[in-house]
């Protein structure tokens, strides 16, 4: 069985900060509901790891 690919586009602003890497994800995030940030980054981390994965490590874009 293949596993079904989708393509994910998201605008990232990448900066240093005092010589640390920074990536800001400003666009293309999935939806989270309106609850507190604990809430947020609980259901990001349990449901869109995904994201964070694609994003930070290489190969970027793949």
């Amino acid at each position: 069985m293949r596993a079904s690919l989708t393509r994910h586009t998201f605008f990232c602003i990448d900066a240093h900060t005092c010589g640390k890497p920074v990536r800001i994800v400003a666009g293309g995030a999935p939806f989270l509901p309106n609850v507190s940030m604990a809430e947020k980054r609980e259901l990001f981390l349990r449901d869109h790891d995904w994201v964070r994965r694609a994003l930070m490590f290489e190969p970027w874009g793949a």
